[in-house]
């Protein structure tokens, strides 16, 4: 605090800390997650109860990807969702820009889309989203590991891209 600038006392105590089972208290924070009637974001280890017509995707979270929690992934799943459906039978093709875990171009596959391709220019996201993808009988092959500035993908009526701002203003001359 002192080399901050800051003159305030204080004090510190430290303690120990109890043992837990942190991998049950962690995917306690993981439960399903429904979107609209038609789709149902779960990780393995929960069973959702479904109704008729749901489609049930499986993502665990992994290395900085949730299984769709954060608000704006929400807002995209409830978007293609609505999409899908105000599209009909055949919405046509979609890229997920900056893929993360694959949830979004998993869900727009099982919605109808097609082609779905997901890109991301991290190898890490890119194994996950094509584990995710093979795990939910999506195509695990559409998954392409490049810069969506300079990686040809062919023209799609459809791109999700959950980013942030910057990022999306950076690409909105390519997209």
């Amino acid at each position: 605090l002192a080399a901050a600038g800051i003159d305030a006392p204080f004090s510190l105590r430290t303690e120990p800390y109890p043992e837990r089972d942190w991998q049950a208290a962690f995917r306690q924070e993981f439960t399903p997650l429904a979107i609209g009637d038609r789709l149902v974001v779960a990780p393995t280890w929960w069973e959702p109860p479904l109704w008729p017509g749901a489609i049930c995707l499986r993502i665990d979270p992994q290395m900085a990807f949730g299984p769709g929690h954060h608000p704006t992934t929400r807002a995209c799943l409830a978007w293609l969702v609505e999409r899908g459906d105000n599209l009909g039978p055949a919405p046509g093709g979609l890229i997920d820009a900056g893929c993360g875990s694959g949830l979004l171009a998993i869900a727009a596959h099982h919605l109808g889309f097609a082609p779905v391709v997901a890109i991301d220019n991290d190898p890490i996201a890119c194994a996950t989203a094509r584990a995710n993808a093979a795990a939910n009988h999506a195509v695990a092959n559409a998954v392409v590991d490049g810069d969506l500035a300079t990686t040809p993908l062919g023209k799609v009526p459809t791109v999700v891209a959950n980013l942030t701002a910057s990022v999306i203003l950076a690409l909105l001359p390519t997209l």
